[in-house]
């Protein structure tokens, strides 16, 4: 889908994060660690928002979302993430500062995730780490006293999130040879086999404390990872939920314990363990702090509910004007008033793997008038950015200067390059040939799209679409592009071109056709674009959408 939103596919929908620890991995597991990941994905219900993170290659993860077929890629790369990772000998050739540093990164990255989870709706959420720990010695100073510092402080932050962390080993039940490079002929000896089978079971034991102390369980040494996942997914969504009302509150800001017991024999209860209590200083925050903390929390932020859809429509100075749709519910004002009186603060970041800040756009837009009834209102936004030709991650948010909250939305976007001399497409802009409602800023897309795109993937038999995009190559042959519906055979029609100023020496053209559904019965469909060179490959893109 090309369209994505903040608002919860489900309540019972939970979040996950799936951390794989390459630095403490080897290549020649990478067979057990794929089918564990596959376990866990298949395993996860269709509503559940999943992330994948590669510790040591952070540019191979997936970010969180309800997308099987983009984790499935994500799994993919582990073949590609493993290599340097540390096997269960790690004495041989690395010095214990190296050792030391793999260790912290690893912790790092479970903190950084935990902290990143705190800001979910969600009323579940997990992180699964997949795994073997520090190979460093347990006995030995001073990287116990390290590794146990670097642990505590994510211990602190997995209980302020309320985030439990379930521990894998993925080799399952290993035998020393198993478990260093080189196999058998790697252990040389009675003195390196036990040094072996001590560091085996040392990361054991790191596995087990970092599963006891954030509230999940740890599975190493298991014959049966399968089950074990079940295990997890079970056991996370079989809950119950109480209220805990302290008195008298202490608005500290602090964390504070709690225990949570029943009087059942044999029954241990896994229960989040505290509570962050409120700051003393409740004033309102300025509306440049309302978005500069929604729009610097990894997930999805639910104070105001979005659907938003991105476009690479245009050759641009980094390389494609991407025309950006926010669609915004705001809430209906109380008392009965229908006077909106407000400042809203839009922002664009384009973030690449790393986090990095590739592009940002932000404005405020001052909201007053009256609403049409006492029912909540649509805001349509528009605006554009201009993206590097690269894989990345779009962060969009709305905040309410009025309303004190913020909404945040994110979607992965593969932006084209038009000056690599390859047949390509540019992103599809949709619209219906019906005029649309006015939207906010819409003078920012106006020059790259000639319509205003619509967020909505459902539409009635009785509409008909307007469907534009570009097209992209180097060589002088003529292409056809052909516009139709998946697996609808007489449904494919021609699309007349339209010359567009080249990049580079390159061609270029436009498409502008209508897409009349009258004729469809209601149900599923995927539209179809195909621009077919006259010798080569062609190239496709698809969107789909619903007939209502």
């Amino acid at each position: 889908p090309d369209v994505v939103t903040n608002a919860m596919s489900s309540p019972s929908s939970r979040l996950w994060a799936i951390v794989v620890d390459d630095l403490h991995l080897i290549e020649q597991d990478v067979v057990a660690i794929k089918k564990t990941l596959t376990d866990i994905v298949l395993a996860l219900a269709p509503d559940d928002e999943v992330a994948l993170v590669y510790i040591g290659r952070s540019d191979l993860s997936r970010n969180f979302k309800t997308d099987l077929a983009g984790l499935m890629e994500a799994i993919g790369n582990v073949r590609a993430a493993l290599g340097f990772g540390l096997d269960a000998y790690p004495q041989a050739g690395n010095p214990p500062a190296y050792i030391l540093a793999q260790a912290a990164r690893t912790s790092d990255t479970l903190r950084n995730v935990a902290m990143t989870m705190a800001g979910s709706g969600h009323t579940r959420r997990a992180i699964i780490y997949v795994g073997t720990m520090a190979t460093f010695p347990a006995d030995e100073e001073p990287g116990i006293s390290f590794i146990t510092m670097e642990l505590q402080r994510t211990f602190d932050q997995a209980r302020r999130s309320n985030v439990p962390i379930y521990t894998i080993d993925p080799r399952g039940q290993v035998l020393p040879e198993e478990a260093v490079r080189g196999g058998i002929g790697k252990i040389l000896n009675n003195s390196v086999r036990s040094r072996v089978v001590a560091n085996l079971r040392n990361q054991r034991a790191w596995m087990g404390v970092l599963a006891l102390n954030t509230g999940g369980r740890a599975f190493t040494n298991n014959s049966d990872l399968t089950r074990a996942v079940h295990e997890i997914v079970g056991e996370n969504g079989s809950f119950y939920e109480l209220a805990y009302s302290p008195t008298p509150l202490v608005a500290d800001g602090k964390f504070h314990d709690f225990e949570v017991k029943v009087d059942r024999p044999g029954v241990r209860v896994r229960a989040r363990t505290g509570y962050v209590a409120p700051g003393a200083n409740s004033a309102a925050a300025p509306l440049s702090v309302t978005a500069e903390s929604a729009m610097s929390s990894g997930v999805d932020v639910l104070g105001l509910t979005l659907r938003a859809l991105a476009t690479p429509i245009a050759p641009g100075e980094k390389g494609m004007q991407t025309a950006v749709t926010i669609e915004v519910t705001y809430p209906a004002p109380a008392g009965g008033s229908r006077r909106i009186a407000d400042t809203i603060a839009v922002s664009i970041y384009a973030l690449d793997p790393d986090a990095r800040i590739k592009q940002a756009v932000s404005r405020q837009i001052r909201l007053d008038g009256q609403a049409a009834d006492d029912r909540d209102v649509t805001l349509v936004i528009d605006d554009l950015v201009d993206l590097p030709s690269e894989r990345l991650t779009l962060r969009m948010g709305v905040a309410s200067e009025q309303l004190g909250r913020a909404g945040t939305v994110q979607m992965p976007i593969d932006v084209p390059k038009p000056t690599d001399g390859r047949l390509q497409l540019s992103g599809i802009a949709i619209g219906l040939a019906a005029p649309a409602p006015p939207a906010m800023n819409a003078k920012a897309i106006a020059a790259v799209v000639p319509f205003q795109p619509t967020t909505s993937r459902s539409f009635a038999r009785a509409d008909t679409l307007r469907v534009f995009g570009r097209a992209f190559w180097r060589s002088r042959d003529p292409i056809v592009v052909t516009m139709g519906l998946k697996g609808v055979a007489s449904a494919f029609s021609q699309v007349a071109l339209q010359p567009f100023p080249g990049v580079r020496g390159g061609q270029a053209a436009t498409f502008d056709a209508p897409l009349p559904l009258n004729q469809l019965a209601p149900g599923a469909y995927v539209l179809e674009i195909t621009a077919r060179p006259k010798s080569g490959a062609p190239v496709t893109r698809e969107m789909p959408f619903v007939v209502r």
